[in-house]
């Protein structure tokens, strides 16, 4: 069921009665304070994903939960420390790396609101119903958000607030970024990938080029791009992350072979010739896998 504008723009109860925004928030946009992005990275167990603490004078917002409990301990260890209430978690899109820690998270951080698109609720749903099976008691679903994000909804931080933007088909079939108009700040969740190879396992590589373009499109007025895996480096990010896609699908391209497929030599060859153009990239292992699903990609007219 597709939420009404009247509850997408609900009142979220918060500490400091935090809310989805109005038209009176984008109006206190020119006199707010810059965002401050405290980042929690995992290490290479759970593909450095990122969980991101937005910091506004008033109030805390965090982006993404880990996949391990102990990375969730230490992000809201981190959040406390700052001493603003937390006015939600929101879960980008329902890859377990993104998740998983949702639960520890909320627990030690007081039960707070989860914001989430249409299809990660319902993989967030699914996912409690999955654990309460498997230990035979009643799953409670009342944490889940009432009433799923969409592009144009804005979460008020108190003296500012974050526009919530959607792009579908490239990394994950839907996936939520938050732009600060105020401060250019573009939270860009999985679109971004930085200091390392990207998980290209889905196979849409035509798509993410295209939502990469997208959000040059939309965002004009970047000035800082959050990353969902990885520490980011000098440069633009969207354009590296594109000029990453472009070359593996060349690269890909010119190592197929007549029946679609690489072979172990041509993956090797694709995984040299990325490091010279890519130098110091971490999680090569998703070289492979990469290289497997984007010949499938291209083979389909991709």
């Amino acid at each position: 069921m597709h939420p009404s504008s009247t509850s997408r723009r609900r009142f979220l109860a918060t500490a400091s009665a935090l809310a989805f925004a109005t038209v009176a928030a984008r109006a206190r946009a020119t006199a707010a304070t810059p965002l401050v992005v405290h980042t929690h990275t995992s290490d290479a167990t759970a593909w450095h994903v990122n969980s991101l603490i937005v910091e506004s004078r008033d109030a805390l917002l965090i982006v993404d939960a880990q996949l391990h409990a102990r990375d969730a301990v230490e992000v809201a260890r981190r959040a406390r420390a700052l001493g603003k209430p937390v006015a939600a978690v929101l879960v980008t899109h329902p890859h377990k790396d993104h998740f998983g820690g949702l639960a520890a998270l909320r627990r030690r951080l007081g039960g707070v609101p989860v914001l989430a698109n249409a299809t990660t609720r319902r993989v967030l749903e699914l996912d409690t119903l999955a654990r309460a099976t498997a230990l035979g008691t009643e799953a409670d679903l009342g944490w889940l958000p009432e009433a799923a994000l969409v592009p144009g909804d804005t979460i008020d931080l108190g003296d500012t607030h974050v526009v919530v933007d959607e792009f579908v088909d490239h990394e994950a079939h839907r996936l939520v970024a938050l732009y600060a108009p105020a401060t250019g700040d573009l939270l860009a969740g999985d679109l971004i990938y930085a200091g390392s190879h990207a998980w290209l396992g889905e196979g849409r590589t035509a798509g993410w080029i295209d939502a990469l373009l997208a959000a040059q499109h939309r965002w004009p007025g970047v000035a800082r791009v959050h990353a969902g895996h990885g520490a980011t480096r000098d440069g633009d990010p969207i354009a590296i992350q594109m000029d990453y896609l472009v070359a593996t699908r060349h690269a890909v391209g010119m190592a197929m072979g007549a029946d679609g497929r690489v072979d172990a030599a041509g993956i090797a060859r694709i995984a040299a010739t990325l490091e010279r153009q890519f130098p110091h990239l971490g999680l090569g292992q998703l070289v492979p896998g990469n290289v497997r699903a984007v010949a499938r990609e291209l083979a389909a007219g991709g």
